[in-house]
């Protein structure tokens, strides 16, 4: 028992010594004393000025914390002489005990109001490499001598009001990350760690300027010994887009990400939008009517490089998605992208009351990207997707379709330029929107009569039971053989070209009449029944001008009059034929 109560002794001696040797420390010693030794000591391993413009604390209980206000540090030579970084304060703490045990346990590392600034002037000039440099020279942790592994656990990092900038004095480009707040939960252990981050993101190149709030919350874990970071529980907010899901980044080498998303409503022209104009991505939606005339907008560049880096695979599914003024609804985008190729597909969703079926590949590898598209859309309102393609409702009614089509380029005019393939369609239960078929050969008949026009007393239309059309695409230009727009009493077939691009049309149609209606537009056409009326269509998919061709149709006049005549000749001749042999046999 005595022997016990001297190791007690000599233990609380301990103890009572050490504190004794602390409150020693922070009473004597005044850290402020050793700032010039702590500025240049920095300076020698940075080769950067080190300025300590506020107090430096230091704290015994419960932690042995630190804490530093107004901190700056230097650019390396050549990069002026703003600052590479500021804080305006920082603080941490170590449990002094678990050292001994080789743990070393450290409080919530806060900073407030950190500045860093990037700056780069080329691939290998910036103002951070010296820094990458001098840590990749240290001796790694698997070289340090056997059994002085240290354990570390942090409990956390608040970061509040820091600003992240990158300057690209080579490309004339600013990107920044302003107002960002971090919180990040406790760091060393084996569960995953919670992550919020938010910040008001900008950019500005070659006076564009695009801004967005983004707020992004994750539990983020790093399985030991892989090269992995799973992020669970992702919760991302980037101004009107909310994606949920989970992603992982299965390679940090490579940069091999995974995924597994859903979105609600994303409106990408309206981002598009805000990026060309400059303004907020937080602006009210353009309130102009939709049938107001589509701009044209200088050629995209392709990502190339980016996308032959490319190493992702996962599923993003949308509640909706408005893309080039088309709304896709209940949309599953798979993707798979390694190599240089990238798949998305196959594409479901719904469009405009029916159905999208799409298949996209995008080859990089070449040096011109190579595109193959293969689309179907089912029982879709034909009307909405042209206003949305082309700004137009010419044609309204259900619409079956199928593209399969290939192009060549590094822009979207490029490969919209240069696409070949086929494409076939059929709209159902629909009308001619501007185009009155019956007016305008009621017209052409009194221009040939020498009569007057008549005056247009119904609506602009021609309704159709089914117009069906099967043609080949080249270089972006469609050429059809088969048209063919069936009504109750006209019908019609035709060939020509459609431009996809331009929109413009050139098509030359036969009109017939196969029956008159008993009342209505058709009076006074009987003598056209029958009759093959040539027709022009030219203009535009928007303003398309229909004009009957007179001379052919006075040209299929004198056919009929004639084929009439010879038909009357050869009732006479035979009628005579039969009288003679009447005659002859005496019957």
């Amino acid at each position: 028992m005595r022997g016990l109560k001297i190791v007690g002794i000599a233990v609380l001696a301990l103890v009572a010594l050490g504190t004794v040797s602390l409150l020693a420390v922070l009473i004597l010693v005044n850290p402020n004393a050793y700032r010039g030794d702590i500025e240049r000591l920095a300076a020698q391993k940075t080769g950067r000025t080190l300025q300590i413009g506020g107090r430096i604390d230091l704290k015994f209980f419960p932690w042995l914390a630190l804490a530093v206000t107004d901190v700056k540090l230097g650019n390396p030579r050549g990069f002026g002489p703003e600052p590479f970084l500021t804080v305006q304060r920082a603080s941490v703490g170590v449990k002094l005990l678990p050292i001994l045990r080789k743990r070393l346990e450290v409080s919530r590392v806060a900073v407030e109001g950190l500045t860093i600034t990037l700056v780069s002037r080329g691939p290998t000039n910036n103002n951070w490499k010296d820094l990458v440099d001098a840590k990749a020279q240290e001796r790694p942790a698997d070289d340090r001598p056997a059994g002085s592994a240290v354990q570390a656990t942090i409990a956390g990092v608040d970061v509040r009001n820091a600003t992240l900038i990158y300057r690209d004095d080579f490309q004339k480009s600013v990107t920044a990350l302003a107002k960002l707040q971090a919180q990040i939960g406790s760091l060393g252990g084996t569960g995953p760690v919670p992550v919020a981050v938010e910040f008001d993101y900008s950019s500005s190149d070659a006076g564009k300027a695009a801004a967005s709030h983004v707020a992004v919350v994750a539990d983020v874990e790093m399985p030991a010994g892989s090269r992995q970071v799973r992020l669970s529980k992702l919760d991302v907010a980037v101004v009107d887009i909310h994606v949920r899901g989970s992603a992982a980044v299965d390679d940090l080498d490579k940069m091999a990400v995974s995924f597994d998303l859903a979105s609600d409503a994303i409106d990408l022209d309206r981002l598009m939008a805000s990026t060309d104009s400059g303004a907020a991505a937080t602006a009210r939606p353009s309130q102009a009517p939709a049938t107001a005339p589509l701009a044209k907008k200088p050629p995209i560049q392709l990502p190339v490089e980016a996308l032959r880096k490319l190493d992702a695979h996962g599923t993003l599914r949308m509640r909706s998605v408005t893309v080039e003024r088309m709304l896709f609804t209940g949309v599953t985008l798979p993707l798979a992208a390694e190599g240089g190729r990238v798949h998305l597909g196959p594409v479901q969703a719904g469009l405009f009351g029916g159905r999208y079926d799409g298949d996209i590949l995008l080859d990089v590898r070449a040096a011109e990207a190579q595109v193959s598209l293969k689309d179907h859309i089912k029982d879709v309102d034909n009307g909405a997707l042209l206003n949305a393609l082309a700004g137009s409702r010419r044609i309204v009614g259900r619409a079956d379709a199928n593209l399969a089509v290939t192009g060549v380029g590094n822009t979207d005019a490029a490969l919209f330029h240069s696409l070949n393939g086929k494409l076939d369609v059929t709209v159902r239960n629909g009308a001619l929107d501007g185009i009155d078929l019956w007016y305008e050969l009621s017209r052409a008949q009194a221009l040939l009569k020498r009569e007057t026009v008549p005056v247009r007393t119904g609506s602009e239309r021609t309704p159709f039971n089914a117009l069906r059309a099967t043609g080949t695409i080249d270089n972006g230009v469609m050429h059809n053989d088969d048209l063919r727009l069936e009504t109750d009493y006209l019908k019609v077939r035709g060939r020509g070209t459609l431009d996809l691009d331009t929109q413009a049309i050139d098509y030359h149609v036969i009109v017939e009449v196969d029956k008159l209606p008993p009342t209505g537009a058709g009076a006074g056409l009987a003598d056209l029944k029958a009759a093959e009326i040539p027709v022009s269509l030219t203009g535009s998919l928007k303003s398309p001008q229909v004009r009957p061709d007179l001379q052919a149709l006075a040209e299929s006049k004198v056919r009929q009059e004639v084929n009439k005549r010879l038909q009357g000749k050869q009732e006479e001749l035979k009628k005579k034929l039969g009288d003679k042999l009447l005659d002859l046999f005496g019957h």
